[in-house]
């Protein structure tokens, strides 16, 4: 539990950091990724999860669509 809580609150200082980059999060099958990511998410309003192993996911950047063009998708919306 004392990792799941070190990574939520890496991601909540990211959050306040002026010089953010976007976020990926990488690892291992079965570590926890999601469920901390959408954990996360939850504390905002809107939040967009993509899961570059999802093809309708990946196929988003295959396409020329325009992020307001992306948030047309209900399955690219979370939260």
């Amino acid at each position: 539990m004392e990792f799941y809580r070190n990574l939520l609150g890496n991601l909540r200082e990211w959050r306040k950091s002026p010089y953010r980059k976007p976020l990926v999060i990488r690892g291992a099958r079965q570590t926890g990724k999601t469920t901390v990511v959408k954990e996360f998410g939850a504390e905002f309003d809107t939040f967009i999860y993509l899961n570059m192993d999802i093809e309708s996911d990946l196929s988003l950047f295959r396409s020329s669509l325009s992020v307001k063009e992306w948030l047309c998708f209900p399955s690219v919306l979370q939260g």
